[in-house]
């Protein structure tokens, strides 16, 4: 594959046709990202980020809310939840699972279906590909600063396992 050169237009192109709904185009782009990788690698650094944690005296009173006495605050602690949204995805799941609540596993459950999964982290996982397949030492290192963001959000994971193809465990010898 030879290196392209691309103009910052082109760029926002190729990354527009990732996050959108044409897989056909989304792979050429992959592709032509891949190819121009000294230019693609910074321009997605400047626009992906590792997913972050929420300062957890907000994060454990959102999650209150849900158990709210009423019912239009149990309403807006959803609503603030859902636009949250991966930031909030580990929380919510062990909250389905561990509450005594019924009403707040129903609003974590039903929270989760709408975070889960969303078209953000099909463009993001998009934007992963790139990297790993580009493969070079700027694109790892963008891969471990995304790896390093919150535990269980789905970037964090996906960038860790890219990272992993790329650096298969080296096999012990006898």
């Amino acid at each position: 594959m030879t290196a392209e050169t691309l103009s910052p237009a082109r760029l926002e192109e190729c990354r527009a046709a990732l996050h959108g709904n044409d897989s056909p185009a989304a792979y050429r782009a992959l592709w032509t990202l891949v190819a121009a990788s000294r230019q693609s690698v910074p321009f997605l650094a400047g626009k992906l980020r590792p997913v972050e944690a929420l300062e957890p005296t907000r994060l454990a009173r959102l999650l209150a809310g849900l158990d709210a006495d009423a019912f239009a605050d149990r309403e807006k602690a959803e609503a603030d939840l859902a636009k949250l949204g991966e930031q909030v995805e580990p929380a919510l799941r062990k909250l389905s699972k561990e509450s005594p609540s019924a009403e707040v596993r129903r609003r974590s459950e039903e929270l989760l279906t709408r975070i889960t999964p969303s078209p953000e982290w099909l463009y993001a996982s998009r934007e992963v590909a790139v990297l790993e397949y580009a493969a070079t030492p700027e694109a790892r290192r963008l891969l471990e600063n995304l790896a390093a963001g919150l535990p269980g959000a789905r970037l964090t994971t996906e960038a860790r396992d890219a990272l992993k193809r790329l650096n298969p465990p080296v096999a012990s010898r006898r």
